[in-house]
């Protein structure tokens, strides 16, 4: 990008942060529920840096390197949208909206420009920190009355060529699979009631290294206290390297042979459906023609026969073969008949899926590498990283290649979803409780002295923290400490 382009595109990016700062502010009282005492607890837990400006360096270099793509990319394609991230990529974080307490040495982070794009370093952060800032305390709340569970689904990894395939018939066969735990799709024979469904979280992760894609989702799964995994069989997926990781229990193996089940049926439906739906109309209506063409002459062979019967009287031994050379014959005649029919009529083309009966999953030998286990602390933040990095497996930045795989298929894709009882769930109650406290501290720190309201690129940032050891602070960090302050209190 020309170097005027960037300064109108940075420009432009402080205009519309300029715009925010016209729009009234809410007024913060002093509601005297804080004391001073509680607002220097409060500060002490408040580092002075508080990571500002971590690993900035490299981000704006990946950004760099995004935005480069997304250029030549606009330059193959002409979509407008690819122009605008191109430049946003460059200036995303850049500015900063800001209330300064002079004589408190604090700064609040209020607004931050971001370029809002789905394989931006800085933007997938803030996604996380969005999630869980709506998620969080609802798992919280459900892991009162249920048992956790985090459940890995993953299928066989894919090439550039099938990415878009795989990915969608993911999405296709979960839907099934949550239909099938949740109990409004059964399986005669097989019986999910033990389970206890009653919520569940899925979010979509991506990881490659060179043409290979390894695509999956992690889900959260709550389900009745009662019901927990006894791990003893064990299988191929047991082993990495030669050297045993894992068991399983019987409802993982019940789990890996039906999500095999549900993707395979959905990956084959999806390539009959392309290969229908792209066929030449003209090579469609000579198929159509022929096929016509060949019932007719059977209509003419069955025409004759029934003629010598009528004649005969009876059927002779020479033409007892002659129409037909055994009765399946005459039944894929009859088929074909009926598909016959069905290519004629548009409305019909549809492939119908396929249904998952209890031999199937019985003759199947192996499923899917899935995995379900307790969810730990550790594992609780597995649903709410990154959709993909920008660095492969080998550390290496991603190819331009990649790059216009991986935009191509997740840009529209909705990456988390709830189900259950998580599904659209907005968590007002506790939210609006530690709002109450929040504004109860800005209420204080407003009694003590007005803020300024400023707007900082992040050298400004950057010196008021490193030179005149200002203490900075979001909506975000305080809602974080408020919670581990009533934790604490909760457990003494």
């Amino acid at each position: 990008m020309f170097e005027s382009e960037y300064e109108n595109e940075r420009q432009r990016q402080f205009d519309l942060m300029t715009k925010y700062r016209k729009v009234k502010k809410k007024d913060y009282e002093n509601s005297g529920k804080i004391t001073r005492e509680d607002f220097e607890r409060f500060l002490s837990e408040i580092d002075e840096s508080s990571g500002f400006g971590r690993d900035r360096r490299a981000l704006k270099e990946y950004n760099a390197k995004l935005s480069e793509y997304f250029a030549e990319y606009y330059g193959e394609v002409k979509r407008d949208v690819l122009d605008k991230t191109a430049k946003a990529l460059l200036v995303c974080n850049d500015w900063w909206l800001m209330d300064v307490y002079q004589k408190e040495r604090i700064m609040e982070i209020k607004r931050s420009n971001l370029c809002r794009c789905r394989l931006c370093p800085n933007c997938q952060k803030m996604l996380q920190a969005s999630r869980l800032y709506h998620f969080a305390s609802a798992i919280e709340k459900t892991a009162e009355t249920a048992n956790l569970f985090l459940l890995t689904l993953t299928v066989p990894n894919s090439t550039a060529d099938n990415f878009v395939q795989t990915v969608s018939c993911m999405y296709d066969a979960f839907s099934k699979l949550i239909r099938f735990l949740n109990g409004t799709k059964k399986i005669r024979g097989v019986s999910f009631s033990d389970l206890g469904y009653r919520a569940a979280f899925r979010s979509f992760e991506v990881t490659y290294k060179r043409d290979d894609y390894h695509p999956h989702f992690h889900v959260i799964l709550a389900v009745s206290k009662d019901f927990w995994l006894d791990k003893k069989i064990l299988n191929k997926y047991s082993y990495s390297f030669f050297v045993k990781t894992r068991s399983f229990s019987d409802f993982e193996i019940l789990i890996q042979k039906l999500w095999r089940l549900l993707f395979d049926y959905a990956y084959e439906r999806y390539e009959l459906q392309v290969a229908f739906n792209t066929c030449n109309k003209r090579s469609l209506e000579r198929y159509i023609r022929k096929k016509r063409d060949l019932l007719e002459k059977e209509d003419i062979r069955r025409e004759r026969y029934n003629n010598l019967i009528r004649r005969l009287g009876y059927v002779p031994r020479s033409a007892q073969s002659v129409p037909f050379d055994s009765v399946e014959e005459f039944v894929a005649l009859d088929r074909q008949r009926k598909d016959f029919e069905q290519l004629k009529k548009p409305k019909l083309l549809k492939i119908s899926a396929e249904r998952v009966t209890k031999k199937d999953i019985d003759n199947l030998d192996i499923g899917y590498s899935c995995t379900m286990d307790y969810l730990t602390g550790n594992d609780y933040y597995e649903p709410f990283k990154y959709i993909c990095k920008v660095v492969d497996d080998d550390h290496n930045f991603m190819s331009y290649e990649q790059f216009k795989v991986l935009y191509d298929e997740l840009k529209s894709r909705r990456i988390v979803q709830g189900y259950g009882e998580w599904f659209n769930f907005v968590d007002k109650g506790i939210e609006d409780s530690l709002d109450k406290q929040y504004d109860d501290i800005k209420g204080f720190l407003n009694s003590i002295e007005k803020p300024y309201e400023f707007l900082f690129d992040y050298s400004e940032v950057s010196a008021k923290i490193s030179n005149e050891h200002y203490r900075l602070f979001s909506r975000k960090r305080i809602r974080n400490i408020l919670k581990e302050l009533e934790d604490f209190k909760n457990e003494t």
